[in-house]
């Protein structure tokens, strides 16, 4: 194991037994939940991604992870459930960025962009639900670029309704935010009706006003390098020929 996987074992295992206690879904009444966050005024952005379990999947997943069948989730189960369930989750998303939205290049995360991962309610809490998030360091800061797109693949069943929230760079402000098929206005959160949205991976977006252009700043350059001397030149002049009092 890398240090860098040594470490992330490390902080697993201290999060994998915590109880649910404080994880509570947003929608009691739904089996299950997504929360995607672009925060976008952090150096570098972040993103986060979150999955919360109702009573009934929660149980599910505790009994998948529970290998040796004595009814507790120890650290080693809980963090080889989390690094498959994160595993999967880097297949599914590919973040795109560029200048604008028509040029935007797209690359897929992978497990290397996780910052922080985490689980919460291993050992069940009152209300039973269980909650796996994910903090990922995207390579980019919002001043290098001016444009951003997620696509999320990541289906897990029992998903009911997907809450997204966009925090805006803090340089400029969103020319547009939102559902990346419908939105062209700024919306800063919005939700998905898992069974209504339209098929296909789920696009976030977000735009902004791009950097300069290194090149036209480099034009602009030039031209004054080569203007000043010319301006300075035809001023002497001018004032040679100017009569003198």
């Amino acid at each position: 194991m890398t240090p860098r996987g040594a470490a992330l074992g490390l902080s697993l295992a201290l999060v994998a037994l915590a109880p649910g206690g404080r994880a509570h879904l947003r929608f009691p009444t739904v089996k299950a939940e997504r929360w995607i966050e672009l925060r976008l005024g952090e150096q570098p952005m972040r993103l986060g991604y979150r999955i919360g379990l109702g009573e009934v999947l929660a149980a599910e997943a505790r009994k998948a992870a529970d290998l040796d069948g004595d009814h507790q989730i120890s650290a080693a189960e809980g963090n080889a459930a989390l690094d498959a369930r994160s595993a999967e989750l880097v297949r599914s998303l590919s973040v795109c960025t560029g200048r604008t939205l028509a040029d935007v290049r797209c690359r897929a995360l992978t497990a290397r962009d996780i910052e922080r991962v985490e689980a919460e309610g291993w050992v069940p809490g009152q209300n039973g639900h269980l909650h796996f998030s994910w903090t990922f360091r995207l390579a980019e800061q919002a001043t290098e670029v001016g444009a951003l797109r997620l696509e999320d693949r990541y289906d897990v069943p029992g998903v009911e309704i997907t809450d997204v929230l966009i925090d805006p760079p803090a340089h400029s402000p969103l020319s547009r935010a939102g559902d990346g098929r419908r939105s062209h206005g700024v919306a800063l959160s919005f939700n998905w009706i898992e069974h209504l949205r339209e098929p296909g991976p789920r696009a976030v977006v977000a735009v902004w006003a791009p950097p300069r252009s290194r090149a036209r700043a480099s034009l602009v350059i030039g031209a004054l390098m080569v203007l000043v001397p010319i301006v300075a030149w035809l001023a002497h002049r001018r004032r040679r020929r100017s009569p003198r009092n």
